[in-house]
C-alpha cells in the first residue's frame, strides 16, 4: 500500500501547501528568482550554515536532499527563519507559510528541489566556499 501524504501530489514537481499546489522544481524566470531567494537565505546565515554543513561531513557535490535536510533541521532554526526557507522554497511570501507550516512538506521540497536542481547545489557550493576561505578552512 503507497500511502501519500497530504502535501503530495501526482506531479512530482509540485507539492501541496494551504489548499494550493505549487511547482517546487521551476524553470526559467521562476528559478532564477527561486535560486536568489535560496541563496540570499543561507547567506543570511552566515559562515555557521557552512561550518555546520562541513562538521556534519557534507558537501553540496555529493550530499543528498535528504542529508541537506537534516543538516538545516539540525541547526534549530527559530520559526522567522524556517517561514523565509519555506517562502523561498515554494515562491511564496512568508505570511502564507507562517500560516501552513509543516516540517513535513518542507522536508519534502527541500530533497526534491535540492535532488533536482543542479544548479541549486553549485550556488551552494560556491556559498559553502566563500564561507570557508573566509574562515580559513576551505578553497576557491
Amino acid at each position: 500500500m503507497d500511502e501519500r501524504m497530504p502535501w503530495q501530489t501526482d506531479n512530482p514537481m509540485t507539492i501541496l501547501v494551504g489548499g494550493q499546489e505549487f511547482m517546487i522544481i521551476k524553470s526559467g524566470r521562476e528559478y532564477a528568482d527561486q535560486l536568489r531567494r535560496i541563496t540570499a537565505w543561507l547567506s543570511s546565515l552566515g559562515s555557521g550554515i557552512g561550518v555546520h554543513l562541513r562538521e556534519m561531513g557534507l558537501s553540496p557535490d555529493r550530499s543528498s536532499g535528504t542529508e541537506l535536510a537534516i543538516a538545516l533541521f539540525s541547526l534549530g532554526l527559530d520559526p522567522d527563519n524556517l517561514c523565509k526557507l519555506g517562502a523561498a522554497l515554494l515562491g511564496s511570501d512568508e505570511q502564507f507559510v507562517a500560516e501552513h507550516f509543516d516540517p513535513g512538506w518542507m522536508v519534502d521540497a527541500i530533497i526534491r528541489i535540492w535532488d533536482n536542481q543542479i544548479g541549486l547545489r553549485f550556488a551552494v557550493q560556491r556559498i559553502q566556499q566563500r564561507f570557508f576561505s573566509n574562515i580559513g578552512g576551505g578553497r576557491n
